[in-house]
């Protein structure tokens, strides 16, 4: 099992179903996790690369907490997705606490 979907990490806990479009307007806010595909549901993957067109292997969907594969088949069967074949995995980024700020 890859290093990013070992059971009970607190980053699996947070992940989110985004469409590609929210991805792609919202790039600084969110870190991408995987990929699921519409005819490939029992993986997730990596972005297709630039270069040759293919994704890799990650892990299976199994891996996943009950409440992101919910939201995967829920992504999928809406009406308004019927088109729409990739769903992103992000995690939200946190932003760094400055720590120069003096105590008092």
């Amino acid at each position: 099992m890859s290093n990013v979907y070992q059971p009970k990490r607190k980053e699996l806990a947070k992940v989110k179903v985004v469409s590609t479009q929210t991805y792609s307007q919202n790039r600084d806010k969110y870190k991408f996790i995987g990929s699921v595909q519409r005819g490939y549901t029992a993986f997730v993957t990596t972005q297709r690369n630039n270069q040759t067109g293919k994704c890799t292997f990650i892990d299976d969907t199994s891996a996943l907490t009950k409440k992101t594969k919910n939201d995967v088949v829920k992504f999928f069967s809406n009406r308004d997705n019927r088109n729409k074949g990739v769903v992103y995995l992000v995690v939200e980024k946190t932003k760094a606490k400055n720590k120069s700020q003096p105590r008092t």
